[in-house]
């Protein structure tokens, strides 16, 4: 069940969603090799996690470092 609803989240356009999850995919650790650039493996399942959180918590969304002090 729950795999299926990952793929589904997935497989969903999500313009703001995606635009942000893939400048956070690319800057992961570039030193390592499944890192280096946003077609190895590693950088793909950072950018399917960020967007999965990020779709299925929709009222939060997924943002981008920690919130900012007033």
């Amino acid at each position: 069940m729950r795999r299926a609803v990952y793929q589904k989240i997935l497989t969903r356009s999500l313009k703001d969603i995606d635009a942000i999850c893939v400048k956070d995919a690319v800057r992961t650790c570039k030193i390592k090799s499944l890192f280096r650039d946003s077609d190895q493996p590693g950088t793909r399942m950072v950018f399917n996690i960020c967007k999965a959180v990020g779709a299925f918590f929709p009222r939060a969304g997924y943002t981008q470092g920690s919130p900012q002090e007033a």
